[in-house]
């Protein structure tokens, strides 16, 4: 479906109606929704992967780094910031969405099954003269996976996966972190 300027709070309902209409999904089905403020260069890439404006980005290697010592930090220092007491079995997983939650770059990219919810964070911050560039995508998740399933070679990816975390094992702190409790 090709991009559609919204006007009103009633054209983007009707709009979300339209493409649950054309992709014929049915109603106990979801779809998943992102609103971003701006079109960045880089289309729905988590934060942790766009590179500051007139920059180049950096190594995924040196990025993720990073990003394990933004939640090592984050996790000595953020105690405050949580409300309850974090179950142990999720404890790691939780420190990793609280820190994503508070602004820090990570891996993760949002998405929501409210579409006002999206709406929201795309017209966060902007003034009614500035909403040219926000954005509201749309995702139907079932049918994502259904292809991703379907790819041949989804086994030898999922080997190749598992040899390059052990051989790397910063790339999923928070998972080996989880692991170690589970």
């Amino acid at each position: 479906m090709p991009e559609h300027k919204i006007r009103s709070l009633g054209d983007f309902v009707t709009r979300v109606r339209e493409i649950r209409e054309y992709w014929r999904l049915p109603p106990h089905k979801e779809l998943w929704f992102r609103g971003e403020g701006k079109k960045h260069e880089t289309l729905l890439r988590p934060k942790l992967y766009r590179a500051p404006e007139g920059r180049s980005m950096k190594p995924v290697s040196e990025l993720l780094e990073i990003e394990d010592s933004l939640y090592d930090d984050f996790v000595r220092c953020g105690i405050q910031l949580c409300e309850e007491r974090l179950e142990e079995q999720d404890r790691d997983w939780d420190w990793y969405f609280l820190l994503q939650h508070h602004g820090a770059p990570t891996r993760l990219l949002d998405w929501s099954d409210g579409a006002l919810s999206a709406l929201h964070f795309a017209l966060q911050n902007k003034s009614n003269r500035d909403t040219a560039d926000a954005q509201v995508y749309v995702l139907e998740p079932y049918r994502l996976k259904d292809r991703i399933e379907a790819l041949p070679e989804i086994e030898m990816v999922k080997q190749r996966w598992g040899c390059y975390v052990e051989n790397h094992p910063f790339v999923l702190s928070p998972i080996k972190r989880t692991r170690k409790f589970g």
